[in-house]
């Protein structure tokens, strides 16, 4: 399939994550006006994300250039599928630890998004194109359903909460969020002299990564769905609040009773924005809701910086509709290559989406 992109832009594909990584000076420009900006598409967390996981995959992202400058970014990859049938597959960098993806566009500009979907429809390099994490509401998404119109998608959540309505209007709006926390961490404080610690990445982060990652893996190995089980992961993690912790605003904020940790976040500040990314609490305190506790206290400081949202990223914990979480909606989208064999053998090895 063939596309003419306007005349002032040009499509590129570029298969070196060195000349990616050169146009990071660029891509942080373009970031913050793209409509889909988050940590989990600044370069940091993509470079990080490929130094792991890289050896897997073949670099395959797109370059969109108005009158030589670029104007557009959609780090891709593609990923081999398959043993005795061969297959490809297409995705974002950085899928599977990444809470929201999307492509960075200069101001949302439609026509360099179009240019994009009509450079990979005319791509020969992909069976399968599955893009995960996407803000229903964002642009990707929004220009992706136009260009693909017969994708398949799985719906998923990220719940938020707005504090740009200020403190007194918040708890009006949720009554019972203040009173639940102030029981528990009364008692929680009276019975182990508990107090609430913060950490950022002007001090070594990676102590704190090792207590939540203790603490993590105790509550989950009966169920094995603690992310630190996974080597690579655990990985990646260091690097994220070791070199990386500054740039991408990695916080720690946790209850301690003395040296011992109780409960624990790894986060992110971004603007006026908190993104919860991972929690763990110690299982021998769990009658006294350490996790309700120190999402309370996350609230309450967040209250207290004026900061616009606590984001509770992507899934449906019971815990999260609490606060009166909104629902900013998550789309995973995929669309297989027709054809009479290839189409075929994808669909079937790739099974059901979900």
């Amino acid at each position: 399939m063939s596309y003419d992109p306007p005349m002032n832009l040009e499509v590129r594909e570029t298969r070196s994550f060195e000349e990616l990584k050169k146009l990071a000076p660029r891509w942080l420009d373009l970031l913050p006006k793209s409509g889909e900006d988050d940590v989990f598409l600044r370069p940091e967390w993509i470079g990080s994300w490929w130094r792991i996981w890289g050896d897997q995959h073949s670099m395959r992202s797109l370059l969109v250039l108005r009158d030589g400058e670029v104007v557009g970014i959609a780090p891709m990859m593609l990923t081999p599928r398959g043993r005795v049938k061969r297959w490809t597959k297409m995705q974002f960098l950085a899928t599977g630890p990444s809470d929201h993806l999307g492509v960075i566009s200069q101001d949302q500009d439609p026509d360099v998004l179009e240019a994009i979907w009509k450079h990979i429809q005319g791509m020969r390099c992909w069976d399968v194109l599955e893009l995960r994490e996407l803000w229903e509401s964002a642009p990707t998404f929004a220009s992706f359903k136009r260009s693909f119109p017969d994708f398949e998608s799985v719906r998923g959540t990220s719940l938020y909460v707005d504090l740009s309505v200020g403190e007194e209007q918040y708890f009006q709006s949720a009554p019972g969020v203040e009173k639940h926390q102030r029981r528990y961490w009364s008692k929680l404080r009276k019975d182990f002299n508990v107090e609430y610690r913060e950490y950022y990445a002007t001090e070594d982060l990676r102590p704190r990564l090792e207590e939540l990652k203790r603490i993590n893996i105790k509550r989950w190995e009966e169920e094995g769905s603690s992310p630190f089980m996974l080597p690579r992961m655990g990985r990646f993690l260091s690097m994220v609040v070791g070199e990386q912790a500054a740039s991408l605003g990695v916080t720690f904020k946790g209850l301690y009773s003395g040296d011992r940790v109780i409960a624990l976040n790894l986060g992110f500040i971004q603007g006026k924005r908190y993104l919860y990314y991972i929690p763990g609490y110690d299982s021998d305190f769990a009658h006294y809701s350490p996790g309700s506790v120190l999402r309370g206290k996350i609230l309450a400081e967040c209250l207290n910086r004026n900061f616009d949202e606590l984001d509770f990223l992507r899934g449906t914990e019971k815990h999260k509709l609490q606060y009166k979480a909104k629902d900013r909606g998550l789309i995973s989208v995929r669309v297989i290559r027709p054809g009479i064999v290839r189409g075929a053998e994808a669909r079937l090895r790739e099974g059901d989406f979900r």
